[in-house]
């Protein structure tokens, strides 16, 4: 599957107003680490600044057409990252300069031991000191 949208860099800039009259109140500060996501259910995940470089917000797919339900558009995709790290139905975006990780604003899978950068190409499925062991656990309870 193909997404098309426009890129998070050009999403920053309006409203920060660098393209406009620059007198946004929503514009994030300058020094923001995380980025803290929330969707329409309620599930939530958290992307690093590092992370966002390609990423891009999702509206359609590569035919035109708007995201279907079952893809949950709208959302912000980060490429660089596993697909956990991308809220369906996007309703809000924090933007944290807190870069601790014992911040209260983890993401769901976060707090289920998965890592909280999540880059596939890293392999950083697991947080430090967890393992799959989280998910024979919660497959036994399914």
């Amino acid at each position: 599957l193909e997404f098309r949208g426009v890129p998070f860099g050009t999403v920053l800039d309006v409203i920060s107003g660098s393209l406009g009259d620059g007198s946004s109140s929503a514009a994030p500060r300058p020094d923001w680490r995380r980025l803290y996501q929330l969707s329409a259910d309620g599930y939530a995940s958290t992307v690093h600044k590092e992370d966002t470089a390609d990423a891009f917000f999702a509206v359609t797919d590569a035919a035109g057409a708007l995201l279907p339900e079952e893809h949950g558009g709208p959302r912000l995709v980060f490429p660089r990252l596993y697909g956990w790290k991308s809220a369906k139905f996007l309703t809000e975006v924090r933007f944290d300069h807190n870069d601790d990780s014992t911040s209260s604003q983890h993401g769901f899978w976060e707090k289920l031991g998965c890592h909280p950068r999540g880059r596939w190409a890293e392999e950083e499925r697991w947080a430090p000191g967890t393992s799959a062991a989280v998910w024979n656990v919660l497959a036994w309870i399914t």
